[in-house]
């Protein structure tokens, strides 16, 4: 119960932070950025910039209704069906959000010259699309089945149900920040530039964090929990 509360307020954070910060990109802009993608996606009408807010506020709507449905089935047992829902509301405001920020990098692409233009950021939207990816599959680890084959996967934890949760919930709070850590990287690149030394100090990180970090935490409980049980 407390896992999914953590959860919810998780969630609903993503998508303030989101809609704040968008707000604050905002006003550092031009009135009239050349927005409007929704006819013929060509980059060709100017609109008002308030009309960045829009994605933001979607995806913070999507935040609140997934936070409801979390709560409406919180009772109910946990199915593939549910798990799969789980993760596609992730990837969904994900994917919104991400869509929100090409369009900030819009204006702030434009704002220099005033030239009608977009350049779509490839590494990136690389890098988020990964973020995504980990952080949907962060979303279903406190709630998969014990030995399930999408989990975090040990010799302790396939040896103990009690630690397969706990490891397991660890796991995905190790999966999210691998994920913010790509975030953090793909802004940069494209507000500063690119830099290998920080794009690789970034994987060795990730994994770290996503791999070696689990599989000591399990490690630990294992010993503790086996060696005070042989003590008794």
């Amino acid at each position: 119960m407390l896992q999914g509360k953590k959860k919810n307020i998780t969630i609903l954070v993503i998508g303030i932070l989101n809609l704040i910060l968008t707000l604050g990109a905002m006003f550092s802009m031009d009135k009239r950025l050349p927005l409007n993608v929704f006819k013929d996606f060509v980059l060709d009408k100017m609109v008002s910039r308030g009309n960045l807010l829009i994605i933001p506020v979607i995806a913070l709507i999507l935040c609140i209704a997934q936070v409801f449905y979390r709560i409406k089935t919180m009772d109910k047992p946990v199915t593939v069906g549910k798990r799969v829902e789980d993760a596609l509301f992730t990837i969904i405001v994900g994917v919104v959000i991400l869509l929100g920020w090409l369009l900030v990098d819009v204006g702030y692409q434009y704002m220099p010259n005033h030239k009608i233009g977009f350049e779509v950021p490839v590494l990136s939207v690389i890098l988020s699309c990964l973020a995504i990816l980990i952080a949907s599959i962060a979303s279903i680890f406190p709630i998969n089945k014990y030995k399930d084959v999408i989990g975090f996967r040990s010799k302790e934890t396939m040896a103990d149900e009690s630690i397969w949760r706990v490891a397991n919930r660890f796991a995905a709070a190790t999966f999210f920040v691998s994920a913010l850590v790509l975030v953090f990287l793909a802004l940069y690149f494209e507000m500063v530039g690119f830099n290998w030394t920080y794009l690789a100090c970034g994987i060795v990180f990730d994994i770290i964090i996503m791999i070696y970090a689990p599989y000591l935490y399990a490690k630990n409980i294992f010993n503790r929990k086996y060696r005070v049980s042989l003590d008794k």
